[in-house]
C-alpha cells in the first residue's frame, strides 16, 4: 500500500542520511583538526629536536623533576647538525594576589640569547608589554588565560604585583593566546627565579631544546643526540631515561589521540542522527495518516500514486 512504501522509503532515506551525515562529520572533524594541528607544528618548525625526561612529555609544566643536565646540554651542542641548543626549567608553584595559594606551573627564560630559541619552538609572543630583560629577578610575563580567567582573586594587568611562592613580582609582560592549556595558564620568569622559588638545581633542566642545521636530516641528528645521551647518562640502547622527539613523533602521537576523538565523535553523531531520523520518519508516518482524506481528494481530482508519493518524499526531505 502507499502508506508501505512510504515508511519503507523513509527508512530507506534515515539509513542514507545517517551513513552520509557519520561519513561528512567525521571528514570535517579530521581535516578541521588536521589543519589546526598542521599550523601548530608548522610554527614551531621542522628543524627541532626537544630532549626531555623519559615518561614526560614536551610542554609546559609536565615535567617537575627534570633529569636532564647542563653536561647533557653542552654534549648535544657539540654533535653534528645542531646548530644551537637551549635548556628550560617548568616546575610547580604557588601564586596569589593577597590571601590565594593557586598552585601554578612556572616556566624560565635562559638569561642569554638562546631564550629567543624557547620562545620559537613553544611560539610564545608578547601581547601585551615586553619579554622579562637578562638578570631581571624580580619582574614576570604571564600566560593568556592566567591574565584574563580571574585565576587570581581577578584579571591580571601590567604592572599587578603578584607573589610566587611567596616571592613577589611585577606582572611586565602578557603571552598572546597559544591554545595550549599549560602555556595560557603559566607565568614566566628569570631561570634565576625559577630555580630559587622552585628550588631546582642549577645544572638540571625540564627540557632541551635543539635547532638543527639548514638541511640537516632530522633522522641522522636525531640518532646522534640519542648515541651521546646515552654516552652522557651510561646507558645501553634500549634502556634509555631520556627521550628525543621530532616534530613528526608529537605529530604521531596527535594523530592517535585524534583517531580516538573521531570514532567517540562519530558515536555520537550518530546517535543523535538515529535519535533525529526515527522523529522525522515517525512525523511523516503520522502525517500520511492523518491526512488519508486530503490524499484521496487529490486522487479525485487526477493525482497519481507517484504524484503523492513525490509530494511526502520532499515533505520528509525539507524536514
Amino acid at each position: 500500500s502507499l502508506r508501505r512504501r512510504l515508511l519503507r522509503t523513509l527508512l530507506t532515506l534515515l539509513g542514507i542520511v545517517i551513513g552520509m551525515s557519520a561519513v561528512v562529520a567525521l571528514v570535517a572533524l579530521g581535516q578541521g583538526l588536521d589543519n589546526a594541528i598542521g599550523e601548530q607544528f608548522e610554527k614551531v618548525g621542522s628543524d627541532k629536536l626537544f630532549v626531555q625526561p623519559r615518561g614526560t612529555f614536551t610542554g609546559v609544566g609536565l615535567a617537575d623533576a627534570a633529569n636532564v643536565t647542563e653536561a647533557d646540554l653542552k654534549a648535544i651542542r657539540k654533535v653534528d647538525g645542531v646548530k644551537e641548543a637551549a635548556g628550560h626549567v617548568t616546575a610547580g608553584a604557588l601564586a596569589g594576589i593577597k590571601d590565594e595559594n593557586v598552585p601554578i606551573v612556572v616556566g624560565s627564560m635562559p638569561d642569554d640569547e638562546t631564550a629567543e630559541l624557547v620562545r620559537e619552538a613553544h611560539t610564545y609572543e608578547i601581547a601585551e608589554g615586553r619579554w622579562t630583560r637578562r638578570e631581571e629577578r624580580d619582574a614576570a610575563v604571564v600566560g593568556d588565560e592566567f591574565a584574563r580567567k580571574e585565576k587570581l582573586a581577578r584579571k591580571i594587568v601590567l604592572g599587578d604585583k603578584i607573589r610566587i611562592n611567596d616571592e613577589p613580582f611585577e606582572v611586565v609582560g602578557i603571552l598572546k593566546r597559544v591554545g595550549e592549556s599549560n602555556a595560557d595558564s603559566a607565568v614566566f620568569l628569570s631561570e634565576r627565579s625559577v630555580r630559587d622559588i622552585a628550588n631546582v638545581s642549577d645544572d638540571v633542566f625540564s627540557v632541551i631544546i635543539v635547532k638543527m642545521e639548514q638541511g640537516a636530516e632530522a633522522a641522522k641528528v636525531e640518532e646522534r643526540v640519542k648515541h651521546v645521551l646515552r654516552r652522557e647518562h651510561d646507558v645501553e640502547e634500549g634502556k634509555e631515561d631520556f627521550d628525543v622527539q621530532t616534530p613528526d613523533d608529537l605529530v604521531e602521537v596527535f594523530n592517535t589521540i585524534l583517531a580516538i576523538v573521531q570514532v567517540v565523535v562519530i558515536g555520537v553523531a550518530m546517535i543523535a542522527l538515529l535519535v533525529g531520523g526515527i522523529g522525522i520518519a515517525n512525523t511523516m508516518f503520522t502525517s500520511v495518516l492523518e491526512r488519508m482524506r486530503e490524499i484521496g481528494v487529490m486522487k479525485a481530482v487526477g493525482a497519481t500514486r507517484k504524484d503523492i508519493f513525490v509530494l511526502f518524499v520532499l515533505e520528509s526531505g525539507f524536514l
